[in-house]
């Protein structure tokens, strides 16, 4: 099995059931849910499209600073939120901008994006190790452009993606999939893809406005492991 196709199939054992206490506010017709931390919340944002107890509503708001989400209406006998599946999505920017042209559904995002080319470091014989690739995942989200500045950007779409990054993370090292991941970075984009060409004018990789984070790690992959 590729090692692309181990992180693919690894991702799609992820629950996205986020748990809080929730209060109902009479006054205003809207539920609070508030969460033990931050990270609880995973990507959850403002109009994201959720479930709750088999009925799906919008997110109002999301408060990192309290930890608390936000829906509209009386949802307060159900505890349990059940966030969107992710789109996991691999290829060159180029192939996998032509995919998101086809993608017309905003429930398709977030999206897990790899970029390939995957470069593998290939251990001795006797590693307990079959692989160690060199993964470059990018968790991106729909993003306002139009309206937000980089600091709206920051803290409606980023940070949000930057939780789940570091979730992501935190469930690899956990695994018996993986080993002990190195060379690890995170970086930010608040509008991923941008760039100035040598005539100064602005273009971007995606025909889509994304924002997120992207995380860089050597992941070591064991061998005959099963994905847990």
């Amino acid at each position: 099995m590729t090692a692309i196709k181990v992180l693919e199939e690894y991702i799609n054992t992820f629950n996205y059931l986020i748990k809080g206490e929730p209060v109902y506010d009479l006054l205003n017709d809207r539920t609070i849910y508030t969460f033990c931390k931050e990270n609880d919340l995973l990507f959850a944002r403002a109009r994201l499209k959720v479930t709750i107890n088999s009925t799906q509503v919008e997110i109002f708001e999301v408060d990192h600073d309290d930890n608390t989400l936000t829906v509209l209406g009386d949802t307060a006998n159900f505890k349990e939120i059940l966030l969107p599946k992710p789109f996991f999505i691999h290829g060159t920017p180029y192939a996998v901008n032509k995919k998101l042209d086809l993608m017309k559904n905003s429930h398709s995002y977030p999206i897990i994006y790899l970029m390939e080319i995957v470069e593998e470091n290939i251990p001795q014989l006797d590693s307990a190790f079959s692989t160690i690739p060199k993964f470059r995942i990018f968790f991106l989200d729909e993003a306002n452009f139009k309206d937000f500045d980089t600091e709206q950007l920051y803290s409606s779409t980023v940070l949000p993606q930057r939780i789940f990054c570091e979730e992501f993370y935190e469930r690899t090292r956990r695994s018996k999939l993986f080993g002990l991941a190195t060379n690890i970075k995170i970086v930010a984009y608040a509008k991923f893809g941008e760039y100035f060409n040598d005539k100064g004018v602005l273009n971007s990789i995606f025909n889509k406005n994304l924002s997120g984070v992207e995380l860089k790690i050597d992941l070591p992959i064991r061998k005959n492991s099963s994905c847990c």
